[in-house]
C-alpha cells in the first residue's frame, strides 16, 4: 500500500516499517521512531492515504517535559483509543520505565504516565514488569501484555483495573 512503501522513507531509528507497532486514529496511521543518536523519540504521523503534513512529518517529543522519563525508547509500542482522541505508549521490554504512556492524538497535551509506576516494576494490578505489547478494544479497553509477570492485564478507558488473564509470556 501506499502508506506502507513511504513508511520505508521515514525517520524511524534503526527499526523496519513492520517493527514500529504503529496505531490508527481518525485517519491517521501514528508511529514513533526509537530516537536513537540523542534525538529522542518522536510521534509521527501519515494520512490513511499515504499523504501528510508539515506537523506529521516534523514528529513531536514523545514524552516531552515528564520528569524522569526515558527520551529514547528502543522498541515503542503504539495503540489509540477507539475515538481517535488518546494514543497510548509503552516501550516493550523496559523493566525500568515499565509504564503505559497516555497522550492526545491530536497534540494540545504532553504525554502522561497513565498506568504502571515510573521506576518501579512491581507484580500488583496497576504496577507492570517488562510490559512487551498493548492494544485497545472497540469499547476503549485497554490491553497490556505484562510478560515478565506472565499475564494479560485488561483496564477500562479511565485506566480502573478490570481483570488479569494469566499466560506465559504474552507478546
Amino acid at each position: 500500500s501506499t502508506v506502507a512503501w513511504r513508511l520505508q522513507y521515514l525517520p524511524m531509528g534503526n527499526k523496519p516499517p513492520d517493527a514500529i507497532r504503529p496505531a490508527l486514529a481518525k485517519g491517521r496511521f501514528y508511529y514513533c521512531n526509537s530516537g536513537h543518536f540523542g534525538s529522542g523519540s518522536q510521534l509521527f504521523y501519515l494520512y490513511t492515504n499515504g499523504s501528510t503534513d508539515v506537523a506529521g512529518m516534523a514528529g513531536r517529543p514523545l514524552l516531552e517535559g515528564v520528569k524522569g522519563a526515558p527520551t529514547e525508547h528502543e522498541n515503542p509500542r503504539l495503540a489509540a483509543s477507539p475515538d481517535g482522541k488518546w494514543i497510548y505508549m509503552l516501550n516493550s521490554g523496559d523493566s525500568k520505565c515499565p509504564v503505559l504512556w497516555r497522550l492526545t492524538a491530536d497534540g494540545s497535551e504532553h504525554a502522561e504516565p497513565f498506568l504502571g509506576k515510573l521506576g518501579n516494576p512491581g507484580s500488583g494490578n496497576e504496577s507492570f514488569n517488562g510490559p512487551s505489547d498493548l492494544g485497545c478494544d472497540a469499547q476503549g479497553r485497554i490491553y497490556v501484555c505484562d510478560s515478565a509477570n506472565s499475564r494479560l492485564q485488561v483496564f477500562s478507558p479511565e485506566g480502573k483495573f478490570l481483570h488479569t488473564q494469566k499466560m506465559e509470556r504474552p507478546f
